[in-house]
């Protein structure tokens, strides 16, 4: 199947999706650019800082990207691995990575192929816990390039695909949506270190995502609860990278830092009852906790921003804190 000519949805509410734009592929299919409808520009609002709501054609600011708030609804390495097993397609373009991303991605953004109506490539409902070990050998046989079943590959469609360099996927558990991660040939138990460090973090006042172990047989997945999800409910969110990105004269090399994005915040982020004051504290406390249990995969992907009410006013919120845990470096 070849997506010549995807187009963007907002996805708050997906009975009622809105349509943003046309996609394009451009830099010779290593790229993906946005161009906003004209109702959209009336009465919606920016992606991203790099994404104004002007009647022009956007452009990805970095080769192999997808434009501005837009990148951060494809798959990341995992997320590929899994539309590559499932499809066993030739090649795909960026394009066709988004749109076979499905739609439960990340964050709130849809991609759909028809330009009036929302149709996207659905997948089958989402695996109950229940079903967490059954998914977990799924896992492990793509990690192994063994053959799966056609359920195996139903249930692997319906949030096999989610972003992320390790082996996760999306399953259900008391009527929400949670990630689960999977962990193979580590030396240490990570999801049992993994669990233990958010818990401790959330102890130490910071505002960490809920997690719970999942014991599988002869091993431990984890679970971490959707922070872009209210109930039907799906919050437009973007990555940090993405937000300092944008900030980034063309040509010129992004600065990922800590700094960058408390300025970021105090600039841009929600001041009712002073959050944007309150996110910046909370943001040195991670960076603080980060530096004491040795996390030293603390990247600009490994923390978000929500847009909680981007019609209202745009202002973003720091999204709770993720993927902590020790690298196991050595470092001291």
């Amino acid at each position: 199947m070849r997506i010549l000519r995807p187009c963007r949805i907002l996805l708050g509410d997906p009975a009622r999706p809105r349509h943003v734009g046309p996609l394009r592929l451009v830099d010779a299919g290593k790229g993906v650019s946005l161009q906003y409808d004209a109702p959209w520009r009336a009465d919606g609002f920016a992606l991203s800082e790099d994404l104004p709501l002007v009647g022009v054609e956007h452009l990805p600011r970095c080769k192999g990207l997808a434009v501005g708030a837009v990148d951060d609804a494809r798959p990341d390495r995992w997320g590929e691995r899994v539309i590559q097993y499932l499809d066993r397609p030739a090649r795909l373009s960026l394009m066709e990575y988004l749109y076979y991303a499905g739609e439960d991605r990340f964050g709130a953004l849809g991609v759909s192929t028809s330009p009036t109506e929302y149709a996207p490539r659905r997948g089958g409902p989402l695996p109950r816990l229940d079903s967490a070990q059954l998914l977990g050998e799924i896992v492990h046989k793509i990690l192994s390039k063994g053959p799966i079943s056609d359920f195996a590959r139903r249930m692997l469609a319906a949030g096999g695909s989610f972003g992320g360099a390790k082996p996760k996927a999306l399953i259900e558990i008391d009527g929400q949506q949670w990630v689960i991660k999977f962990f193979k040939g580590e030396p240490i138990d990570v999801p049992l270190v993994e669990h233990a460090c958010m818990t401790l973090a959330t102890k130490a006042g910071i505002r960490a995502a809920p997690t719970r172990v999942v014991p599988l047989a002869g091993e431990n997945a984890v679970a971490v609860l959707r922070f872009d999800r209210i109930g039907a409910r799906r919050l437009h969110a973007f990555s940090a990278g993405t937000a300092l990105r944008a900030l980034t004269v063309a040509g010129q090399d992004p600065e990922f830092g800590y700094p960058q994005l408390a300025q970021l915040l105090r600039r841009a982020g929600a001041t009712e009852r002073n959050q944007n004051v309150q996110d910046m504290h909370e943001l040195f406390h991670r960076m603080v906790f980060n530096i004491l249990i040795d996390n030293t995969d603390d990247h600009e992907k490994n923390h978000s921003l929500l847009a909680p009410e981007p019609m209202r006013h745009g202002r973003y919120t720091l999204a709770p804190a993720y993927d902590v845990l020790p690298s196991n470096s050595g470092q001291g």
